[in-house]
C-alpha cells in the first residue's frame, strides 16, 4: 500500500469509526461506557498507521493507544480499576519501547540523519 493511499484511508476510516460509536450510542449498546473515549483513543492508534505506516515510533504508539482503548472499556464496565490501568499502561510502554529498539523496524522520517548530511 503506498503512502498516499494510506493517508487517503484515514478519513473515511475516521468517518465510519464515528458513526459506530453513535450507531451504539443511539442502539444503547454499552450505555455506562464511554464509547467517545474509547473510539478516540483507538483513532489515534488507526490515523498514527494510516499517516506514518510502520516504523520504530508507531510499533510503540499504536499497540499502546490500542491498550488504552481497551483500559478505557474496562474501566468503564467495572472490569479495570483505574488503580491498575496507568502500571499496566506504564509496563506496556516500556515493553513496547524495549521492542520497538530490539526489531528491525526502519527509524521514522523525522528521526534519520539526511538533514545532518545535508549541512555538513
Amino acid at each position: 500500500m503506498t503512502e498516499t493511499t494510506r493517508k487517503l484511508m484515514a478519513i473515511p476510516i475516521i468517518i465510519i469509526v464515528l458513526g459506530l460509536a453513535w450507531l451504539m450510542m443511539a442502539a444503547h449498546w454499552g450505555e455506562d461506557i464511554d464509547w467517545v473515549q474509547a473510539a478516540a483513543l483507538a483513532l489515534v492508534a488507526l490515523v498514527s498507521w494510516l499517516l506514518s505506516g510502520i516504523d520504530k515510533v508507531t510499533v510503540v504508539v499504536i499497540p499502546w493507544f490500542l491498550l488504552a482503548s481497551v483500559c478505557s472499556l474496562l474501566h468503564d464496565t467495572g472490569t479495570l480499576d483505574i488503580n491498575l490501568i496507568v502500571p499496566v499502561l506504564t509496563v506496556a510502554f516500556g515493553c513496547l519501547v524495549l521492542l520497538a529498539l530490539l526489531l528491525k523496524v526502519p527509524r521514522p522520517t523525522f528521526m534519520t540523519d539526511d538533514d545532518a548530511r545535508k549541512d555538513s
